[in-house]
């Protein structure tokens, strides 16, 4: 599914170079912007939120609202990768990516738009690293997590990347 939606999403970002009209631009600086502040602020259910609107907006953009409800219908594990992408990966990287895909969006340079959309579902197994490693120093530095909490999360770790 992550592959379906990294070519997808690759696909809609080479589309909206030739697409997206200034007002359309404005408002995804504008979801960049506020996404901004509430990283500051490490509110990740506000993110996740912008996040989604923001790749929604994109669909949307494009006149391919069908292709959003399609992945949305067939992905419900990926809010909650989201989420931990969010605690796991250096925040400024993702937003980066977000500012990167605008940028290349806007200058209409189709080769970087898909490429940088590319890149961030990529990312996605490292995030998966970065949160076993989280998992693995807790349950080393707080004995009242029990073997059952580490199967479970580990379990939905698994359950998340698809394996």
């Amino acid at each position: 599914m992550r592959h379906l939606r990294s070519v997808l999403e690759a696909e809609l970002a080479v589309m909206a170079c030739s697409m997206l009209t200034k007002k359309d631009i404005d408002r995804l600086w504008e979801n960049v912007a506020v996404w901004e502040m509430y990283m500051q602020r490490g509110d990740y259910e506000k993110i996740l939120q912008l996040d989604k609107s923001f790749h929604a907006m994109v669909y949307e953009m494009c006149g391919r609202t069908y292709w959003h409800e399609l992945v949305e219908s067939i992905s419900p594990h990926f809010d909650r990768t989201t989420v931990l992408s969010f605690q796991c990966r250096p925040t400024d990287s993702i937003l980066s990516d977000h500012k990167n895909l605008v940028e290349a969006m806007e200058k209409k340079d189709t080769a970087l738009a898909g490429r940088w959309q590319g890149s961030t579902w990529n990312a996605i197994p490292k995030i998966l690293i970065l949160f076993m490693n989280s998992l693995v120093n807790i349950l080393q530095n707080d004995e009242s997590y029990s073997s059952l909490w580490a199967v479970i999360f580990l379990w939905g770790a698994l359950a998340i990347s698809g394996a």
